[in-house]
């Protein structure tokens, strides 16, 4: 009888990495159809942002009641909040600047909303924390490096 030794492969990327990694960025790709769908559907003159932020969330609604999704609760939630990250204004925060305040407001989601159930409109104040601080971290990191 030989013993054997199983072999152990070391991989570089550990599969619960990899899946981490891919629940993040589908946080960042829904969140970001949240911001990105309400700021280019806000200017319309018909539909302001109000209306296009609801419409966004009735159309995700639709989406969560007939598709069973792993995390439906926090993908609502942070589609929610991404929407009203999308309703800054374009004076204060462009195209590319609400890049910086979408994954603001999703670190500032995943480490305080638990803390702030308690209040009401969390979400928004959240959003508006990010939308608030972006133009800041920006100036503060890219002028300094001179890539603005």
């Amino acid at each position: 009888m030989s013993d054997t030794i199983p072999l152990k492969i070391s991989y570089i990327w550990d599969i619960s990495l990899i899946i981490d990694l891919f629940v993040i960025l589908k946080f960042i790709v829904i969140g970001s159809i949240g911001a990105y769908g309400t700021c280019v559907l806000s200017p319309h003159p018909h539909i302001g942002k109000i209306r296009a932020a609801m419409g966004l969330n009735l159309i995700l609604g639709c989406v969560l009641f007939f598709y069973e999704i792993p995390d439906e609760k926090i993908i609502a939630s942070l589609f929610l909040g991404s929407t009203f990250v999308g309703m800054s204004d374009p004076k204060a925060l462009n195209k590319k600047d609400l890049i910086l305040a979408l994954i603001l407001y999703e670190l500032l989601y995943f480490y305080f909303f638990q803390h702030l159930r308690f209040l009401g409109g969390a979400l928004g104040s959240l959003a508006f924390m990010a939308s608030g601080l972006s133009p800041k971290i920006k100036n503060y990191f890219f002028k300094k490096s001179g890539l603005t």
